[in-house]
């Protein structure tokens, strides 16, 4: 599967798809910390179509779920989501 992302938005990819097995069932909490950093990346995620987000106003998060595409090409890394 080639997707066509930058560097930066493929680390954000792997750090939460390696992560994702902490989350709940199927969907993980982003923290805000660093937004310029991951804004963008998110939006090239969500572009290519790997994630879905949600923002969550009162909690001050986004939600992030992957889509089919997205865990096809982390399972490329031997991830599992």
């Amino acid at each position: 599967m080639s997707v066509c992302i930058s560097t930066a938005a493929h680390k954000l990819f792997l750090i939460l798809a390696s992560d994702a097995s902490n989350w709940s069932p199927k969907v993980g909490k982003l923290l805000r910390s660093d937004a310029a950093f991951d804004e963008g990346n998110l939006t090239q995620l969500r572009v290519a179509g790997l994630i879905r987000t949600t923002y969550d106003k009162d909690k001050a998060c986004v939600w992030v779920t992957f889509t089919k595409a997205g865990k096809k090409l982390a399972a490329q890394y031997e991830v599992q989501i």
